[in-house]
């Protein structure tokens, strides 16, 4: 499992007690109970320093009622502003079967649960694949993603890699985000209404 330190707030010392009851009431949530409850109860023992988070601990998130992001990381990249936004996300076992599942995944789940970011990860991961398993037959490979909101575009694109998102494709006509890698790939991020508008124009 996960060995380390988990970061779970960084603020100024007036608000730590309101944190730490935060993450405790996070916990109680997480254990479907009323009752006060510590998270001292996640570790081992009761004079323990070693959390058990193994790989499919899920913790709730203590200013919201969504599954915690965690982002796993060692001392010289925190050392770099730059790779702060690069962290690699822990994955469950679950969110990591939906991603490298072959073929076309349907994913259900309440908001929050970390659909998009599943999506997202198997969307760079099948152009990877591609890449790597590169076939004359399938020259190149496109991906389209469909959101609603704009606000869903640029999250993807952040998490494709693309950290401005829409605002670094054309930010005045707010369209897609189109990026081509190495000739053999390509992705397009667009709202529902410019999925329709590019529709219509065509016919």
């Amino acid at each position: 499992g996960l060995r380390g330190i988990l970061v779970w707030f960084v603020s100024k010392h007036k608000h730590v007690s309101r944190y730490m009851e935060l993450i405790d009431d996070s916990i109680a949530r997480l254990s479907h109970t009323r009752q006060p409850v510590s998270a001292r109860s996640l570790f081992a023992q009761a004079n323990s320093d070693e959390m058990l988070l193994d790989d499919d601990t899920i913790l709730l998130n203590p200013v919201a009622n969504t599954p915690l992001k965690i982002y796993t990381t060692d001392m010289e990249m925190l050392g770099s502003e730059e790779s702060l936004g690069k962290l690699p996300l822990r994955l469950t076992s679950d969110e990591k079967a939906i991603i490298t599942m072959p073929g076309t995944v349907l994913v259900l789940g309440r908001s929050g649960t970390g659909k998009t970011i599943c999506l997202a990860s198997k969307m760079a991961y099948d152009r990877q694949q591609h890449q790597d398993n590169f076939n004359l037959d399938v020259p190149h490979m496109s991906q389209l993603f469909v959101a609603h909101s704009p606000r869903i575009c640029r999250m993807v694109g952040t998490l494709q890699g693309f950290p401005d998102g829409l605002a670094s494709a054309d930010s005045e006509a707010h369209s897609g985000y189109d990026a081509d890698t190495a000739g053999t790939t390509s992705m397009h991020l667009r709202t529902l209404d410019q999925v329709v508008s590019d529709a219509a124009d065509a016919l």
